[in-house]
């Protein structure tokens, strides 16, 4: 496959670019209210800049370079907050803002978008480099066998296809692209995760996370939950339905889109209550890092009880 497990080894690598001071929560006195302080000591090639628009010359300057290591050095720049943003959706569970994009760099993402031609560079570079969309059998030794060159090209591209959704969510255009690059690869891996960074809303959308959700146990299965509790179709719902015998840590994600369907999952409330009964009975496997630990256990029996509830028929059961 071409793992979302590779992305998210690459996110890892680019989160190294980031500054410590970035990845604290802003006090009142820090909050975005410069154009500076939306930006500086994020990116070190932006700390010097004093303004939006010298960090838009900054990108600039960098992807119209005719030298190709300057074009993927920036690259590698501008994907290190998407790779961040998306590092923190998967660690935020489903909550009232899920259905909107990540909030905490907005001020950021809105500096990027407005980069004239950036989306089109971004994807004239993913294009360019389709080759990097290697086939991985095992992609924790295979990275790491890489040489250092190859890994940067890998971390590259990685964060040029994944700025493009976090930097213009919504963008129909965006949506076309990583769509028809689905249909050209034949590969699903790692798009349920792209798509539900770009909020995208679209049948084919829901086709590529109902895949990802019947995969192995990955990272990519955790975002098709969330796509397709964005999409809340019935088909969304019946295939969120269908994953209730998994007992990894997407269980968890599952369940909570599940009950974001409110009473359209009212007739399926016995497979709920049913999974809380085996619950309370299950031990996870602590050798396996994807197994279903205590805490998500008890969050999972916790939702469904309060899902119970909110349909008054607790008591019933």
């Amino acid at each position: 496959m071409t793992p979302s497990g590779v992305l998210l080894r690459a996110a890892s690598l680019c989160l190294l670019l980031i500054s410590p001071a970035a990845l604290a929560q802003p006090s009142d006195e820090t909050k975005p209210d410069t154009q500076r302080s939306t930006f500086a000591d994020v990116i070190p090639d932006f700390a010097n800049t004093t303004s939006v628009e010298e960090m838009q010359a900054v990108i600039l300057k960098g992807i119209g370079s005719d030298d190709p290591e300057t074009v993927e050095h920036t690259l590698r720049q501008i994907g290190a907050i998407a790779m961040l943003g998306t590092v923190e959706d998967f660690d935020t569970d489903i909550s009232d803002g899920f259905k909107e994009p990540h909030q905490r760099f907005e001020p950021l993402r809105r500096q990027f978008a407005a980069v004239p031609g950036l989306k089109e560079r971004l994807m004239e570079f993913v294009r360019e480099s389709a080759d990097l969309n290697r086939i991985w059998t095992d992609p924790e030794v295979e990275y790491d066998s890489l040489s250092e060159a190859d890994r940067q090209q890998v971390l590259t591209w990685s964060s040029a296809r994944l700025a493009l959704p976090v930097y213009f969510p919504q963008d129909p255009v965006v949506h076309d692209f990583l769509i028809d690059w689905w249909r050209q690869v034949d590969d699903a891996s790692g798009l349920a995760t792209l798509l539900y960074s770009g909020r995208f809303r679209s049948e084919p959308a829901d086709e590529i996370r109902i895949a990802a959700l019947h995969a192995p146990p990955t990272a990519d299965a955790v975002a098709a939950a969330k796509g397709l509790a964005l999409s809340g179709s019935d088909a969304a719902l019946a295939a969120l339905v269908a994953n209730l015998d998994r007992r990894d840590h997407a269980l968890q994600t599952i369940v909570e889109a599940i009950a974001t369907f409110g009473d359209q999952a009212k007739p399926h409330l016995d497979s709920l209550l049913d999974l809380r009964e085996e619950l309370d009975a299950y031990v996870a496997d602590e050798d396996d890092l994807l197994a279903l630990d205590p805490s998500r256990k008890q969050s999972i029996i916790e939702t469904i009880t309060s899902l119970a509830a909110e349909f008054e028929t607790l008591d019933d059961y």
